[in-house]
């Protein structure tokens, strides 16, 4: 299943295609090992290696961690999805969208949608987490007494609590009440592996035995959250498990997966969504699995604020202007108090660096943000994609410095706000309202093709979905 390969070989390697000699023999001169192919350069000759693979010398300077670690090859057969859902008072709307994008991702893993994998994938996990953090900072509570107004303030709203969610993993359906909708059409299914929720039929059967799941009448295209409640949930361990071994088959994952993602909208206003994923797979909670690609979802319409020095933030100008400044510029305003792009994905990755090494868990890590960009195809895509989405005009700013615009609040007053990104309309009733998610397309840029980015403003987010499970399942297959 794994096979170790030593990146310092492959680069110790290329010299020798340029010399013509191949394999160094032993008492040749060397200065290094890079000088000796499969042998190692030993009191300045070449000797026969009978330790394993070559590294090449300490000092080298190769560049990166992929060029300089010698690490495990390893063979990708699961999935573990962590979905990290903004639960402040703006997004029910977009929940409801999540949660029927969400299903039709993973049934096109379980029952493969064309050009994505080929083969189903038998072993997925599925965790939920919130962007509620609180006023926590690295770790460090936030001591309201300790900040004067803005302590007081902060300590007075009935959203606060010292830690938040903290990351933990939900293990029970916050809103019973609520229901998830599907449409024809959209999960992939096959006559051996039948997949369609139960009453549905797997029809428009191709050459190669795959359909699509059809209901018979429109009352079967919604799903009420409070039966699969009673049925699968408190759940215990913190996430829905797809296998050959597990209650939830795959129709019955996606639905409750929907249903945990309805979270509500009574988180505090603060949202740290990185550092909430970070926290979320560094918990000791059994989650992540050596042998699986991680997909971290991120749902905010909202800028990152992940707090790397609290008191740098809370005794700034902007947050002790509270009643005037809106907390998302406070934060906007302060970037020399968040956690820099480098230092998020160090994180984002660093529990599955202790299982597999730092550089295979960057490459099987991926992170698809659902956030506030605009409808553009330079702030739309994977992150070798968007190189100039930062730059991208919107009223009076751009992407990567927006303006900030004096607006009356819902209670009459007057606030500064950062312009939106996006917006998006029924009629002229606004659905979706998004300040410039800066932070995240930066760390998109710095993932490259391990991240996408796609406008929350979107109707839908299946084009997203589809294009991450491609990547992903492209990785799967070049790993066996």
């Amino acid at each position: 299943m794994n096979k170790k390969i030593s990146t310092k070989l492959l680069y110790g390697l290329i010299p020798l295609f340029f010399t013509g000699c191949l394999n160094s023999i032993d008492g040749t001169p060397c200065m290094s090992n890079s000088d000796c192919a499969s042998n190692i350069c030993t009191n300045g000759v070449c000797e026969e290696d009978t330790a394993g693979a070559i590294e090449t010398d300490s000092n080298m300077e190769t560049g990166s961690d992929f060029e300089t670690d010698t690490f495990e090859k390893v063979t990708y057969d699961a999935l573990d999805i962590l979905l990290v859902v903004d639960n402040s008072n703006s997004m029910a709307e977009e929940q409801a969208i999540m949660s029927n994008s969400l299903a039709t991702f993973i049934n096109g893993f379980t029952a493969p949608l064309k050009n994505v994998v080929n083969s189903s994938l038998k072993d997925i996990r599925i965790a939920v987490t919130t962007t509620d953090m609180g006023l926590q900072w690295d770790g460090n509570p936030f001591i309201p007494d300790d900040y004067g107004a803005f302590g007081r303030l902060v300590s007075s709203s009935s959203r606060y609590l010292e830690y938040g969610n903290n990351g933990a993993l939900l293990t029970d359906i916050l809103d019973p009440t609520a229901e998830v909708a599907l449409s024809s059409g959209q999960i992939q299914c096959t006559q051996v592996l039948y997949q369609c929720p139960e009453g549905w039929s797997c029809d428009n059967i191709d050459e190669y035995g795959e359909g699509t799941c059809t209901a018979p009448s429109p009352e079967l295209l919604t799903f009420n959250c409070g039966e699969l409640a009673n049925k699968y949930f408190p759940i215990d361990p913190p996430y829905i498990s797809i296998s050959t071994n597990n209650t939830f088959g795959s129709t019955e994952a996606a639905l409750s997966a929907a249903c945990l993602v309805n979270t509500g909208n009574k988180g505090f206003g603060i949202e740290q969504q990185l550092i909430a994923a970070t926290k979320a797979l560094s918990d000791d909670n059994g989650f992540l699995r050596p042998n699986a690609i991680t997909l971290v979802i991120v749902l905010s319409d909202e800028d990152d604020g992940s707090l790397k020095d609290g008191p740098v933030f809370f005794t700034s100008d902007e947050a002790n202007n509270y009643d005037y400044t809106m907390i998302n510029v406070a934060l906007g305003e302060n970037p020399e108090a968040l956690f820099s792009s480098t230092e998020i994905i160090d994180k984002l990755t660093a529990a599955k660096a202790k299982l597999i090494g730092s550089a295979q868990a960057k490459d099987s890590t991926y992170l698809l943000s659902i956030a506030g960009v605009p409808i553009t195809e330079k702030c739309q895509g994977f992150g070798d994609e968007i190189k100039e989405c930062l730059d991208v005009p919107l009223l009076n700013g751009t992407v990567g410095d927006p303006a900030i615009e004096e607006r009356v609040t819902v209670t009459g007053g007057v606030a500064y706000f950062y312009e939106n990104a996006c917006e998006r309309y029924d009629d002229d009733v606004p659905i979706t309202l998004a300040v410039p998610g800066t932070r995240f397309v930066t760390v998109a840029q710095e993932m490259g093709e391990n991240a996408y980015i796609y406008s929350i403003c979107n109707p839908d987010w299946n084009s997203a979905f589809l294009d991450v499970a491609k990547a992903i399942g492209s990785k799967i297959e070049s790993s066996k």
